[in-house]
């Protein structure tokens, strides 16, 4: 079975998450506890597969600046 992406759903995810370079601690904490809840998943779909893909960049940003 080939699951297929849905752009739809993965705009709503980037929506939802706000994706952003992180400028504080505070962000850190927020975008850590959706890293952290992605990864507890088993069976991720496609998108949340992309979105999980693309938050870590999002936290490196923070540490690049300290």
């Amino acid at each position: 079975m080939t699951l297929t992406f849905n752009s739809d759903i993965y705009s709503q995810l980037l929506s939802q998450h706000q994706t952003r370079i992180i400028k504080t601690e505070e962000e850190n904490e927020k975008f850590l506890e959706t890293v952290e809840e992605l990864l507890s998943r088993s069976n991720l779909t496609p998108e949340e597969d992309a979105l999980l893909l693309v938050l870590p960049h999002c936290l490196d940003w923070m540490f690049s600046f300290i």
